[in-house]
């Protein structure tokens, strides 16, 4: 809709949170020409882990056999397991430049899990942990300095 209705020549995929998740997933897949970068605030490695981790950190629950049984349901009637939903492994695949943003207060979706999509990424690519911010908080924490830099990523990627 945005090249053949809209005209854009230039899009960038931002996401936060489960947002942030599905363009890192998406980052993996051949993507028009005209996507020119991904931009991900507080995003999870895989739907496995954040539900794990979530589990824990919400519930007090182990993920063991929770996850296990709820995967397996899911395998069968949705046809795909948790596993398979790997923003983590996309991201191994992608080639456009890549902007990860999280805060260092995160503690629905672990600071770590960025740092590990940072460490896979390939390419241009930039990590930002924001000081003080919890889950997508980073513009609410450091606004002129989360503009800053969003625009200098999409000037520094449309050189690519």
């Amino acid at each position: 809709m945005l090249i053949n209705e809209k005209g854009q020549d230039t899009i960038f995929l931002h996401g936060f949170s489960m947002g942030a998740a599905t363009v890192l997933m998406t980052s993996g897949e051949d993507l028009p020409d005209e996507v020119k970068g991904i931009i991900a605030d507080s995003g999870y490695t895989s739907v496995d882990e954040e539900l794990a981790h979530q589990l824990k950190y919400l519930y007090r629950l182990p993920a063991f056999p929770i996850m296990d049984i709820t995967g397996v349901v899911t395998k069968v009637r949705a046809g795909y397991s948790f596993k398979e939903a790997s923003a983590l492994e996309q991201v191994k695949k992608n080639h456009l430049p890549l902007f990860i943003i999280h805060g260092d207060q995160d503690e629905l979706v672990p600071t770590e899990m960025a740092n590990r999509l940072y460490k896979a990424a390939k390419g241009l690519k930039e990590l930002w942990i924001v000081p003080g911010a919890g889950h997508t908080e980073g513009f609410t924490v450091q606004e002129e300095e989360y503009k800053k830099r969003i625009k200098g990523f999409i000037a520094e990627a449309m050189k690519s």
